[in-house]
């Protein structure tokens, strides 16, 4: 059985996010130690008890939801081993910030590694949503060349950028820009036929142009991170394709910010890869949706609490995951 592991980006974070696996599985209690540690913070406090406004600030829900799919793939390799399961990922990806997490999880680097690294993402980040009044708006039932098109008439209508920052699924666009050609944009999605435009609760446009600073600012933390090749392939959101090098990892994490996240791409890639399942780790369950709708028969699973860890590995059981032989080692 072939299988790829997911993890969520900023926007799945929800107050008590992580709390069963901390109590159950010491290795995801670990987890959030370090996190707590490397970030200057009680994180544990911030993900059990919010408040929701601080959670969901970007200087803060990165860490955190990176945090939380790192103790959730911390439990699941712990019930992986104790169920003596031979489990092996073809490939790891993750949408937008939890591109940070799939590269940890592709042991590419330890997880006060990446989570340093987030801190200085998301600190950047913030700082260029202050620059400028901006924001992000969902399209769903419209074709990406009649998005593309209504963005670039309401950019040349206000002077201000609003581009295409996330190809999540043939039906499923996020645009991002200044507040007032978002504003345009969604006004000409919905004329050119969209089914809804959904605004989104973040503070500014990511994955724009307008994230070039914040891109700038991240560089010379990523250049002075020390990565190693992945043991897994990691499926890369800028391009949709997979690398194997720790200077393409660089080079993405430098890229990613001010780049569109190219994730039905992504799962496609996965698709070819040989993908059989897709297990989401971290908060919600927005990326086991998104797999089902890019890849035809997608089996996707799910581990953001006890009940789903439980339910995941009993399901890996009867998909084929099997007990390894003799001399043989675990790959999780």
């Amino acid at each position: 059985m072939k299988l790829v592991l997911l993890f969520p980006g900023q926007g799945a974070q929800y107050v008590g996010m992580g709390a069963e696996l901390r109590a159950a599985c010491p290795d995801a209690a670990r987890v959030f130690e370090q996190a707590s540690e490397a970030l200057g913070i009680d994180l544990v406090a911030l993900c059990e008890r919010g408040p929701a406004e601080s959670l969901t600030r970007t200087l803060y829900a990165q860490p955190a939801v990176v945090a939380t799919s790192l103790a959730a793939l911390a439990a699941f390799r712990a019930t992986v081993a104790q169920c003596g399961l031979s489990i092996t990922p073809v490939a790891v990806a993750g949408h937008s910030v939890g591109e940070l997490t799939a590269i940890a999880a592709s042991g590419a680097c330890d997880v006060p590694t990446i989570l340093r690294l987030v801190a200085e993402r998301a600190r950047a980040m913030e700082r260029a949503c202050a620059e400028h009044d901006s924001g992000m708006a969902a399209v769903l039932g419209l074709e990406e060349a009649a998005v593309r098109d209504a963005c670039a008439a309401a950019s040349a209508q206000t002077g201000e950028p609003v581009e295409v920052a996330n190809y999540n699924a043939p039906d499923q666009l996020v645009i991002a820009g200044t507040a007032r050609a978002l504003s345009q944009a969604s006004e000409e999605v919905q004329r050119r036929g969209a089914r809804r435009v959904v605004p989104l609760k973040v503070a500014g446009a990511f994955h724009t142009s307008l994230m070039r600073g914040a891109a700038a600012a991240f560089a010379p933390h990523v250049r002075m991170a020390p990565l190693q090749p992945p043991q897994v392939p990691v499926v890369l959101n800028t391009s949709g394709q997979e690398v194997t090098s720790a200077e393409a990892l660089r080079v993405e994490l430098e890229a990613q910010i001010a780049s569109p996240v190219r994730w039905a791409q992504s799962m496609a890639r996965c698709a070819e890869l040989g993908a059989e399942v897709f297990v989401e780790l971290g908060p919600g369950q927005v990326l086991s949706g998104l797999a089902r709708r890019v890849v035809r028969g997608a089996q996707t699973l799910n581990v953001q609490d006890t009940a789903s860890l439980a339910a995941t590995l009993d399901a890996l059981e009867r998909l084929g995951a099997r007990w390894p032989a003799r001399g043989e080692q675990h790959a999780l």
